[in-house]
């Protein structure tokens, strides 16, 4: 069995993985990061990067393989419910 979750995503090389999707998908939609990213959070299900950028800031989430059903919630709920769910800038499903 691999390392655990949490311990993956502490690592610089996933980090610049992920801050390099983020980036590319920003870039896509015309969204200029302005500072440094940061990753307030890694717990064993799931870990945060935040993003400063022209738009305001932008949250990243990664999830364990448990937790892979969430991005394509999070879709769902926002088109079912859009006042009151917001609908993820970009994800990976």
């Amino acid at each position: 069995m691999g390392r655990p979750f949490s311990e993956r995503v502490a690592q610089d090389d996933w980090r610049h993985t992920a801050q390099a999707w983020t980036q590319d998908e920003l870039e896509r939609l015309g969204i200029v990061v302005t500072g440094p990213f940061e990753q307030p959070r890694i717990r064993p299900w799931s870990t945060q990067l935040t993003v400063p950028t022209d738009a305001g800031r932008i949250w990243f989430k990664a999830n364990c393989a448990s937790m892979s059903f969430e991005p394509a919630l999070q879709v769902e709920l926002a088109r079912l419910a859009p006042e009151d769910v917001d609908e993820p800038v970009a994800v990976d499903l």
